[in-house]
């Protein structure tokens, strides 16, 4: 007996919905059997995928940290602002960055209508006012760490470098202007020998004859300091100089001596008539300019470090926003005679390290 039509009709599509079921189960054991054999090969290529170094063979090969470069402060910790901060606040700085803050504290002032206070100190004298609390706010060529003071409240300080300050030798006008035996440019050994009293003429520089007398700065600040670290030998000076208790007495100092030789600051070099009373000398036929500090051809250069505790009041923070304003950094900074620290250079932070 024949069978339906109908039926007859059903046979292909089951037998085509048995070969698709049959497949899926092989394809999954398949797949399953592949993950298993097939997952230490993968373990491998990933742990191997790293980026390929076929385009740039030294895309890796240094690593370095920003606070190796230039370590990061600490974050503030900010309270409420309180009454007595509403007539102003006290800042204290060295000579060097006494211009600055009070550029800083004027500009607060004129916004706020208080009347702020900006006394000049050393170093170690601004680190303590501010540790103590005399000051909230201060302007220092080193950190607690170069001066070594034994400070009570030392671990509540916040030291940010803010300023580049450019140093250059200057010479009195008579070495600089001596004719056929003038001399504008000193070599790192010409100075040591001279800071160590091997050199004590001009002559012997092929200068006029007159005696060096070299005129240092009575605090050994961050210029002293970095004179002493840089030039060989420089640690050990043997010559006993005169001393000036501030880059103008300095000036005023190396222009009365006809072989009078110092340093001073860009900054002091700036002020009304100081460029006519003294000439800079070049460093290894390097002149201070802005451009030779921040590519890493001049090495005699300092911090300036703005000085903070870590509890500082909003007050504070205000003034510091001014501080580190692109307006006075590219402005009133610039035109002191200071480079801003982001200006320098790679080659410029580490040679200085």
């Amino acid at each position: 007996m024949a069978e339906p039509a109908s039926r007859r009709l059903h046979y292909p599509f089951t037998a085509i919905a048995l070969m698709l079921l049959v497949a899926l189960v092989c394809a999954g054991t398949g797949y399953i059997a592949f993950a298993r054999a097939g997952a230490p090969l993968l373990a491998r290529l990933r742990a191997t995928a790293t980026p390929t170094t076929l385009i740039n063979p030294t895309a890796h090969a240094c690593q370095v940290a920003a606070s190796t470069l230039a370590p990061a402060a600490p974050p503030l910790v900010r309270s409420a602002p309180t009454p007595a901060y509403l007539s102003g606040l006290t800042l204290t700085a060295t000579p060097d960055l006494w211009s600055l803050l009070q550029a800083a504290a004027s500009s607060y002032d004129s916004h706020n209508g208080t009347a702020s206070v900006v006394t000049m100190s050393t170093s170690a004298e601004a680190l303590a006012e501010v540790a103590q609390g005399t000051a909230q706010l201060g302007g220092s060529d080193l950190t607690a760490a170069m001066v070594g003071a034994n400070l009570p409240q030392r671990d509540q300080l916040v030291e940010r470098p803010f300023a580049v300050m450019p140093y250059t030798l200057v010479a009195s006008r008579a070495v600089s202007e001596g004719g056929g035996s003038s001399v504008t440019n000193l070599t790192h050994a010409q100075l040591a020998a001279i800071l160590q009293g091997r050199i004590t003429n001009w002559h012997q520089l092929g200068g006029i004859d007159a005696s060096i007398h070299f005129i240092d700065l009575e605090q050994p600040e961050g210029a002293s300091a970095t004179l002493r670290r840089d030039v060989p030998g420089g640690a050990t000076i043997s010559m006993h100089p005169a001393t000036a208790a501030s880059p103008a007495d300095l000036i005023a100092q190396v222009a009365a001596q006809p072989g009078g030789l110092g340093y001073v600051p860009l900054s002091a070099l700036a002020a009304s008539g100081a460029a006519e009373l003294v000439a800079p000398l070049c460093l290894d036929g390097v002149a201070a300019t802005p451009s030779h500090i921040v590519d890493g051809t001049y090495p005699f250069w300092a911090y300036g470090y703005i000085v903070t505790r870590n509890d500082a009041e909003y007050a504070v923070q205000s003034l510091m926003d001014t501080l580190f304003s692109t307006a006075f950094q590219s402005q009133t900074l610039s035109a002191a005679g200071f480079i801003p620290v982001a200006a320098l250079s790679q080659d410029a932070v580490q040679q200085h390290r």
